[in-house]
């Protein structure tokens, strides 16, 4: 079952427990190009439209890395406005279909594990997927965040 995230409470994060984001984001032509130069990625497919267009996509491919940073900060906005928690990383990154300019993406977490260490809080790891407008998975990571106790609600 898909619930908001918000307003939780650390024993709400259950194993199987899924959780829908509310940030959407439509990927636009500025915030892909500035996103690629400023991160000196100049791989034609993302900036070239004569390259895309001769790909085997038939267009640029928005850029996979600003895909994921987009994704990575609706996850961690949600639960930085839930609960006291810092990222501890990312791991087994996938980039399973293309998202183009004009996409817009959305995410989704679901628990997967916890580790709880008493009075100290968890550390909780998700598995983030993200969707096109299509609901066609283009992107699944997994993070891990440390959440402290007492777990209450930022005010």
């Amino acid at each position: 079952m898909t619930e908001a995230m918000s307003g939780g409470y650390l024993d709400r994060f259950v194993i199987g427990a899924t959780y829908r984001h509310p940030i959407q984001h439509t990927l636009t032509e500025a915030c892909n190009l500035l996103f690629s130069t400023l991160t000196h990625n100049a791989e034609p497919l993302y900036l070239d439209v004569e390259h895309g267009g001769s790909s085997p996509y038939h267009a640029r491919v928005a850029n996979s890395t600003f895909v994921l940073c987009v994704a990575s900060g609706a996850h961690a906005y949600e639960l930085n406005q839930t609960i006291r928690s810092i990222g501890l990383g990312c791991t087994d990154v996938r980039f399973v279909r293309p998202v183009f300019v004009g996409d817009t993406i959305w995410a989704e977490s679901e628990t997967v594990d916890r580790c709880d260490a008493g009075h100290e809080g968890a550390v909780i790891e998700f598995e983030c997927r993200v969707y096109n407008q299509r609901n066609e998975l283009v992107i699944k990571f997994r993070s891990q965040w440390s959440m402290s106790t007492p777990a209450l609600p930022l005010q």
